[in-house]
């Protein structure tokens, strides 16, 4: 499943009923560029993957919050995120790439 701009929000530490409009777009721009960002990793698989694995949720939100608050994290902390993504992502990749054409 999807995450919402609710989930987005509250995995980033904003409680949505105090963001105001500046933050929901930067939010709403991060979520949607972190969909795209795993669409285009996976491949023609990707609607399959988005309603029937919950990694691909979560690399969602990882990728949000490394858009939104790319320049809060200390590089270290940046990379080990990145390197988890990565990893998830390839994870689907090869998993969704046995089941079919991807």
């Amino acid at each position: 499943m999807m995450p919402t701009m609710n989930d987005a929000m509250v995995y980033l530490g904003i409680e949505p009923e105090y963001a105001d409009e500046r933050i929901q777009q930067n939010v709403s721009d991060a979520l949607s560029a972190a969909i795209g960002l795993l669409r285009g990793g996976v491949g023609a698989k990707a609607d399959i993957v988005f309603a029937e694995d919950n990694r691909a949720r979560q690399l969602v939100l990882i990728y949000t919050d490394d858009l939104y608050s790319e320049r809060m994290l200390g590089a270290k902390a940046n990379a080990a995120q990145r390197r988890l993504a990565d990893s998830l992502e390839l994870q689907l990749r090869m998993e969704y790439a046995k089941a079919g054409d991807t």
